[in-house]
């Protein structure tokens, strides 16, 4: 009997090994918790820049399927952005599908400069293909598809950024061929909004 609380006394760990595989713990935790802090900071840019541009694609699915002019509204003082019908093309005034969104923490969203209002038009249907028909009539830059799917490009925002602090932003501006909106560099964006 006695041989067996020897036996067992031989595999139990000491206080002293305990501390130090403690202390190896909390040294390797301090070494990590920054490097994947970095890691999840990089991938909340990554998956808001990648539900904006799916937003752009569900507004141009929407506008073809539903046969009505579609909205995605950008509010930079507010940090949000959203999908809509273009106001006066429903029988009610609000939109059962409508979205809207509020960019991650650390985050900010902002339209290209250069980006021009839309001058008012005489016409009921050039006043909402405007966004001028509606409560929210020329105050918030928008992205308009129209029917067809295809994108309006007098009224729209020639580009947008998402930017994480003092990181540089991403752009997201109209594809080459002008029938979608995806992620491009500063000097396209700004290219595109001097012509």
């Amino acid at each position: 009997m006695r041989n067996s609380s020897a036996h067992t006394a031989e595999r139990a760990f000491t206080l002293i090994e305990l501390i130090l595989v403690m202390a190896v713990l909390v040294v390797t935790i301090s070494l990590v918790t920054p490097t994947v802090a970095k890691f999840f900071d990089g991938r909340t840019l990554d998956s808001e820049v990648g539900r904006f541009v799916a937003l752009t694609h569900y507004g141009q699915s929407r506008a073809v399927s539903e046969g009505v002019p579609m909205m995605l509204w950008i509010d930079p003082a507010k940090e949000t952005y959203g999908l809509k019908q273009e106001p006066g093309y429903s029988d009610t005034n609000s939109d059962p599908k409508d979205v809207e969104y509020k960019v991650g923490n650390g985050l900010k969203i902002d339209v290209a400069k250069g980006t021009v209002v839309a001058s008012s038009a005489n016409s009921q249907t050039g006043r909402i293909s405007n966004n001028q028909a509606g409560p929210m009539t020329g105050k918030l830059p928008a992205i308009h598809f129209l029917p067809e799917g295809t994108i309006n490009h007098a009224t729209s925002v020639k580009g947008v950024s998402i930017q994480e602090s003092n990181k540089p932003a991403i752009w997201i501006g109209p594809a080459a061929n002008r029938l979608s909106y995806e992620v491009q560099d500063q000097n396209t964006i700004l290219a595109n909004a001097r012509h």
